[in-house]
């Protein structure tokens, strides 16, 4: 009797041990950051983010909490997660960053970002590929915009079009400057006539009058015999 009750009370240690590291782990993924739509997202240096030349999505947050209603609300179905900002987003580079201490913020971004980073805390901004345009989204806070899906999307489409204003310019002073070189260069020079390109010049040589063979010479005419 007494050896089954041991058996009996050995096998419920061994079961709750067994439970303990799963319910770690899983309490691990539900820190900010590691949850929703943001779960994939990546923290990145900010030459890397600005060279993919996309809109920007960045997400801020702490992850030394589990529990967070701001995180929740930001990370899941309400907002990150739902259809329309899902669809907004596409054409996006979404990014997060860990402002929970100095060592989880990749070093490049500047100091006066940073700054405010930390001020946020838990935030959803929406930036230009320039980021100088920036819009930033919390759950409820003085200092930002609501984080409404409807109000998220519209702000998207701006930024989208401040993108398309932004390429277009960068397109046309590439133009402008290849223009420039080539006007700078001169003109070409090809084989004995200068000025022309190699088209021109086979004009030209088709325009010279033919060559004609030079005279040749009368012969001599001798005394005429009686």
């Amino acid at each position: 009797m007494l050896n089954s009750i041991v058996t009996r009370l050995s096998l419920c240690v061994l079961a709750v041990l067994a439970l303990v590291p799963a319910a770690r782990g899983a309490a691990t993924t539900d820190y900010p950051g590691n949850t929703g739509a943001v779960a994939k997202w990546m923290s990145q240096e900010i030459d890397t983010v600005k060279a993919i030349g996309q809109p920007v999505c960045l997400y801020i947050y702490q992850n030394f909490k589990k529990a967070n209603a701001d995180a929740t609300y930001l990370e899941g179905k309400d907002f990150l997660e739902h259809a329309d900002v899902q669809k907004a987003l596409k054409g996006f580079h979404c990014v997060k960053i860990d402002v929970t201490r100095s060592t989880t913020i990749p070093k490049s971004w500047p100091r006066e970002m940073v700054e405010k980073f930390k001020q946020h805390k838990y935030a959803v901004i929406l930036m230009d590929p320039s980021m100088q345009t920036q819009i930033v989204f919390k759950k409820k806070a003085f200092d930002a915009l609501e984080a409404e899906p409807k109000v998220f999307v519209a702000t998207a489409e701006k930024i989208r079009a401040i993108a398309d204003k932004q390429k277009a310019t960068e397109k046309k002073a590439e133009k402008e400057q290849e223009e420039k070189d080539m006007a700078d260069a001169g003109p070409k020079t090809v084989g004995k006539v200068p000025g022309l390109a190699p088209r021109d010049e086979e004009k030209d040589e088709k325009n010279k009058p033919a060559k004609k063979d030079p005279p040749k010479p009368a012969k001599p005419v001798g005394p005429v015999d009686e």
